[in-house]
């Protein structure tokens, strides 16, 4: 009933809404005489090889365009003088672009994120003496 072609139609419109599989559908019955349901979308993702395969090359793309943007969003785009030097910025780096990374890529580096419980009943007032030494 579906052709290869039909596939690839909606392999491309999968790639235009970021692999929204209900958009994609509606926009793919809208461009052809189909009427293409989700359930048959999600029975090619378990059972047609060549779709699950053509699916996970266009979504591996999509990934690396994200990457792309995440990596602009952590370095900011810098204005520089004819040395090189940083002088301004056309867009600062993104403060939790970089903490995300380092929460996921940096984890192995050291980098953790701690929640601190507030919620504790911990005695905060302390009273620490410097230790005496002997002479």
């Amino acid at each position: 009933m579906y052709t290869d072609k039909d596939k690839e139609i909606l392999l491309n419109i999968l790639y235009q809404k970021d692999f929204d599989i209900k958009n994609s559908v509606i926009e793919f019955n809208k461009l052809t005489t189909h009427s293409l349901e989700r359930g048959t979308v999600y029975d090619w993702l378990k059972k047609d090889p060549v779709f699950i395969q053509k699916y996970a090359y266009f979504k591996s793309d999509l990934i690396k365009e994200a990457e792309a943007a995440h990596r602009l969003l952590r370095k900011g785009i810098p204005v520089q003088d004819d040395e090189g030097n940083i002088i301004g910025w056309i867009e600062k780096p993104d403060r939790a672009a970089i903490e995300f990374f380092l929460k996921t890529i940096g984890s192995t580096e050291g980098y953790i994120d701690k929640t601190i419980n507030e919620n504790t009943n911990i005695n905060h007032n302390i009273e620490v003496k410097p230790p005496k030494w002997d002479d």
